[in-house]
């Protein structure tokens, strides 16, 4: 039996056994999230069915900025849908507990971490991207193609902070063609965000060194953070003040509806901006004034673009090759793993939930370790 952190359904908490550890606002919704107790699910490993699969127990897990919006939208599903709980989270680590005949790859009690390889996937019946929206569950029944070993000297929390930072990071910046360009000179902007952090370290393990924006003012060990690897930091508001006398070949930015405007203010001709995500990606968490000036800035965005030649790069997770080069990196002995913001126990979930999705102090990544 596994104790695991879920999402209760308030109109049948009656009928489920459960520890309730407390209500978040989630826009429209209060959750309540709670530990439930779930027993190792059957795995017949002779059925065809499960030939190409493992079964997984999970031993830790984290969440990404997507996981915001889904957790909200799948909430209201299980409230129409009539089901007593909700797992969540898109990142983990596991072990191997049982294995279909055909997967040959794996060995049970091998630890593992997911594979989220898109657009191109070595296995067309399988739908690229995410391996699971409920790492949470504690236990997964995941295709054998979606997950792989886990990188040498990162202990539990590490690997389940590891693919998705490190697969998007390395996608972008080979996308972006900086490693074959004399001229690298680059900004990552989010600082704070795990992403960007993925960005940094890599750029740092390819001889680059970025300038790097941050929307908050950063702590003591944070600014040492970055200190240590000789990269200068900017607060929004500097960076803005600067921009004039800031000239870079290249950008990455998680958030484009946050930055897009001033980035192509200080970038060169031909430079490249290369994005993988938004901020208001929920109407119930929108900034609704972002929205507006977004939506006018596109004629003035792509005016500049023209003018100066940009290539603009959308990018979505990675490819194999990808997660395979970002794990060559960490076992080579480069610093690319995780920045942990924090770690948590199942008793602390709620402080887990709400440090993750609404504090705007966190400084990489929140796990949660199972026991």
């Amino acid at each position: 039996m596994m104790k695991t952190l879920v999402a209760i359904n308030q109109n049948l908490k009656s009928k489920l056994n459960y520890d309730s550890l407390g209500k978040i606002n989630f826009g429209s919704e209060d959750i309540e999230f709670g530990l439930i107790n779930l027993n190792q699910p059957n795995f017949d490993t002779e059925k065809k069915e499960n030939e190409d699969y493992v079964l997984i127990k999970v031993n830790a897990f984290s969440c990404n900025f997507r996981d915001k919006a889904l957790l909200l939208e799948n909430y209201k599903m299980i409230l129409e849908k009539k089901r007593s709980f909700l797992p969540f989270g898109s990142e983990f680590t596991g072990t191997v507990i049982k294995k279909g005949k055909n997967v040959s790859e794996f060995n049970l009690n091998q630890k593992i971490i997911p594979n989220f390889s898109y657009p191109n996937y070595k296995n067309s019946d399988i739908a690229p991207g995410i391996s699971t929206n409920f790492a949470s569950l504690g236990w997964l029944k995941i295709h054998k193609d979606k997950i792989t070993k886990a990188p040498k000297g990162l202990d539990e929390i590490g690997l389940s902070c590891f693919t998705l930072g490190s697969q998007t990071a390395q996608s972008m910046i080979r996308r972006s063609n900086i490693l074959n360009n004399k001229d690298n000179s680059s900004l990552v902007f989010n600082g704070r965000s795990s992403t960007s952090l993925f960005i940094v370290k890599q750029l740092i393990a390819y001889g680059i060194q970025p300038i790097v924006v941050v929307h908050n003012e950063l702590n003591k060990s944070e600014l040492d953070f970055f200190r240590q690897k000789e990269i200068k930091v900017l607060t929004y508001d500097e960076f803005k003040d600067s921009v004039n006398n800031i000239h870079v070949s290249y950008i990455f930015d998680p958030f484009f509806d946050l930055n897009i405007k001033t980035a192509i203010n200080c970038m060169k001709i031909f430079g490249t901006y290369v994005t993988c995500g938004f901020y208001n990606q929920h109407p119930d968490f929108s900034n609704e004034q972002l929205n507006n000036e977004c939506n006018l800035l596109i004629r003035e965005i792509f005016t500049y673009g023209i003018i100066k030649n940009l290539q603009f790069i959308c990018n979505c997770l990675g490819l194999n090759e990808d997660l395979d080069n970002a794990i060559k990196l960490n076992d080579d002995g480069y610093d690319v793993g995780p920045t942990i913001d924090s770690i948590y126990k199942c008793e602390n979930g709620i402080s887990f939930v709400n440090r993750t999705f609404f504090d705007s102090k966190k400084f990489g990544k929140c796990a949660l370790k199972y026991c």
